[in-house]
């Protein structure tokens, strides 16, 4: 079952807008589709049902695709204990459902 929370932070300066997302795993594009889509509805541009639907059933076909790159920071990665790298690679590798 997936998991999504979603909170507000205060603007740092004018344009500028901070996203934080967490995952075990990241699928390609993944992160700038989300950012992308979030942009969207914070302009207007699509509705929040839109994003909920998106969520819910995630279809490639008829988006607009990710966001550009420049501008997007990854700033942290935490990878597993040692001793816990195999498993962790065997259940990320794992047909996941939503």
């Amino acid at each position: 079952m997936a998991s999504h929370e979603a909170y507000r932070t205060p603007s740092l300066e004018s344009g500028l807008v901070v996203f934080t997302i967490v995952a075990d795993a990241f699928a390609r594009n993944m992160v700038r589709s989300l950012v992308g889509s979030c942009i969207k509805v914070g302009s207007g541009r699509k509705s929040l049902e839109w994003f909920a639907g998106k969520m819910a059933e995630p279809v490639r076909e008829g988006s607009s695709g990710p966001i550009a790159p420049q501008g997007l920071t990854l700033e942290h990665i935490a990878y597993p204990a040692d001793d816990q790298l195999a498993a962790r690679a065997e259940a990320i590798r794992a047909v996941r459902t939503l």
